[in-house]
């Protein structure tokens, strides 16, 4: 089964509905021990993720694009903020300088795979198309030294 943007769009919704559900239930019902902040820990990381992963597949459908696996990394990486942005708030550790550079450190990884999968895209191409040099200055340069420079004897019209 591939997995397509269509996919994740219904499958996020679900999964978001249900983690949404499962943290008011928790926060509501049950006091605030170790293990149900760790267990609000994962459901925020399973519903943000999921939310990301809805609001970016509707993203890139709107604009034409099936990347699916772009859609689930990003929707990670936000997911994983949230997170420990919210478990530094729970342990009174987030300062604005820490959530800034968590926020900057996340960009960026995301940076950095953009920039991957982009020079992993130029490395796939034919060797054709990646040795044929762009029409620069030199190119034409070249160009012109090689014609034939206009006889004195043919006339120019005026």
């Amino acid at each position: 089964m591939v997995i397509t943007t269509r996919t994740l769009l219904w499958g996020g919704l679900v999964v978001a509905l249900f983690a949404w559900t499962s943290i008011a239930v928790l926060v509501g019902f049950s006091p605030p021990q170790w293990w149900n902040v760790l267990l609000f820990l994962e459901l925020l990381f399973v519903g943000v993720t999921a939310l990301a992963v809805v609001l970016l597949a509707l993203v890139f459908r709107v604009r034409g694009r099936e990347q699916p696996a772009r859609v689930l990394r990003m929707s990670v990486l936000v997911g994983g903020v949230v997170v420990v942005l919210s478990s530094l708030q729970y342990l009174r550790l987030l300062e604005w300088t820490t959530g800034v550079g968590v926020v900057l450190m996340a960009l960026l990884l995301e940076g950095l795979f953009v920039y991957r999968d982009r020079r992993q895209a130029t490395e796939r191409r034919p060797a054709a198309e990646r040795s044929t040099p762009t029409a620069g200055p030199r190119t034409r340069s070249k160009a012109r030294r090689e014609r034939k420079p206009p006889s004195s004897s043919s006339s120019r019209p005026n």
